[in-house]
């Protein structure tokens, strides 16, 4: 129990001074309260979601719920309401040919950031798709559709989040966005 505490009280604070170093990120106090917050949270909730009889083993049909909540944070950040102009230079900014090349921005300027920036991508949809592939398995579906709708379903939210990145101030919608997705 107290390294199950333990851990993320040392977490947030740690996670906040590594941003020191970085130079495209700021610390900030409020991402160490929302990250206490969500243990809180999580905590609260699933000690009273959790069915009468269940112990705390892994289940992982404890899951659904979760990755639902997972799935609204994708789309939320990937979507970035909140930044959207109509504007048309906010527009034109993202009209470039570069950013259909696949990992142009990559090779034009190579730092951790970017390699962070497309890990991150990479592994976005991965806890979703584990959890899906694993009930259709379940369901007794071959390894050859699952992958097949994986990825279309991946590609088409990709283009989805990218195409509404078109209209926010502070990101550029890529194709290697995409692809990272699918």
């Amino acid at each position: 129990t107290l390294l199950l505490l333990g851990l993320p009280l040392l977490f947030f604070p740690l996670m906040e001074f590594a941003q020191l170093f970085i130079t495209k990120r700021f610390t900030d106090i409020n991402d160490i309260i929302s990250g206490y917050s969500g243990i809180a949270a999580g905590i609260f909730l699933g000690s009273r979601m959790l069915p009468k009889g269940l112990s705390l083993k892994p289940q992982l049909e404890l899951l659904r719920t979760p990755l639902m909540i997972y799935a609204v944070f994708i789309l939320f950040s990937g979507l970035r309401p909140f930044d959207w102009s109509l504007s048309s230079e906010v527009i034109s900014k993202d009209l470039f040919a570069e950013n259909l090349i696949p990992f142009y921005a990559y090779f034009r300027k190579t730092s951790l950031w970017n390699i962070y920036d497309l890990v991150n991508s990479l592994t976005f949809l991965l806890p979703i798709s584990l959890y899906w592939t694993y009930q259709l398995r379940k369901a007794g579906s071959a390894f050859a559709p699952i992958y097949i709708r994986t990825v279309m379903v991946g590609f088409l939210l990709g283009l989805f989040i990218e195409f509404t990145q078109l209209l926010s101030v502070s990101r550029i919608a890529e194709i290697t966005d995409v692809l990272a997705y699918a």
